[in-house]
């Protein structure tokens, strides 16, 4: 939701000598468009399912890999339910009026006007409270938030 996962996503997979998966990437090589296209075309909701389903296909590999989701992933609980038992889980958000500047800076995302996100946060806000093994604001440095993320990293013995 234009909180910069994907540049704190590459950051991490570099420290950490890993994959990196990219699901908004993964999306647009699948489909052949963005998930802007796909909402625009077939509705939210479908864009929605896509998201989870990606971010379930990836979490399903058995190679460790840094991946980065689409925040609308929150609101399903099987995604939730996976995350819990197969991840360490990043919450990085940042203020609204920089998440709306950030939006407007690419493709892959579809507009939303202020209103829509604040309330599409309220409802996820408390969802990735829950599953969120780590939570970070992105109001720094890539380099510094990485730095904070590695730091309070606990890897689970049991995925």
């Amino acid at each position: 939701m234009g909180v910069g996962k994907s540049t704190l996503g590459r950051t991490l997979a570099d420290a950490l000598s890993t994959q990196y998966i990219d699901s908004d990437d993964d999306i647009s090589r699948l489909f052949g468009a963005p998930g802007s296209a796909i909402a625009e075309r077939f509705g939210v909701q479908t864009l929605h399912r896509i998201e989870s389903g990606v971010l379930l296909g990836a979490l399903a590999r058995e190679e460790p890999a840094v991946i980065t989701a689409a925040a609308s992933v929150v609101e399903d609980p099987i995604v939730r339910e996976v995350v819990a038992h197969r991840a360490e889980a990043v919450w990085i958000h940042a203020e609204l009026t920089e998440v709306l500047r950030r939006q407007s800076e690419g493709d892959h995302r579809r507009p939303m006007a202020y209103d829509e996100l604040s309330s599409l946060a309220e409802v996820r806000r408390p969802l990735f409270a829950e599953m969120a093994d780590i939570e970070v604001v992105a109001d720094g440095e890539p380099d510094q938030v990485a730095t904070y993320v590695l730091n309070n990293l606990q890897p689970r013995q049991s995925r």
